[in-house]
């Protein structure tokens, strides 16, 4: 099994997968997990430097509409090799297609990509719907 875990340190989980710096991702062999690689995030739109100020106001947490130009699909095809995708928050568009393309969201209090691997890998990290973003503006 391999995760992803959003961050903006390469240290600890964050939130918002559009705007996180990159990926730490580990895979699990049995019981035990190791580190693979960083992975920078140049999948989304701002992590590819687009920012697009003033096209809808960009409150972030809240608008993940501004991907469908494919930036969901280019975060997808850039983890596709990862069975989860580990993450503080994130908004409700982005959540349906990652679990439609075989990635499953989990979102996390969490900040320790270890900690979450370690319970992910004994099946007692639950995913804390209440971190999604549902607004629909």
């Amino acid at each position: 099994m391999k995760a992803a875990f959003a961050t903006d340190d390469f240290e600890t989980i964050t939130g918002h997968v559009g705007r996180c710096n990159g990926f730490m991702i580990f895979e699990s062999e049995n019981d035990s997990f190791s580190f693979i690689e960083n992975r920078e995030n140049s999948f989304t739109n701002h992590g590819r430097g687009h920012h697009n100020h003033g096209e809808h106001g960009h409150h972030h947490g809240e608008h993940e509409h501004h991907n469908h130009d494919g930036g969901h699909q280019r975060l997808i095809d850039g983890l596709k090799d990862c069975d989860y995708l580990v993450f503080n928050h994130g908004g409700f568009r982005l959540i349906d297609d990652l679990k439609k393309n075989g990635i499953q969201p989990i979102l996390t209090s969490l900040t320790d990509p270890k900690i979450a691997m370690q319970q992910l890998i004994s099946g007692s990290l639950i995913s804390n719907e209440d971190l999604t973003c549902n607004h629909k503006h």
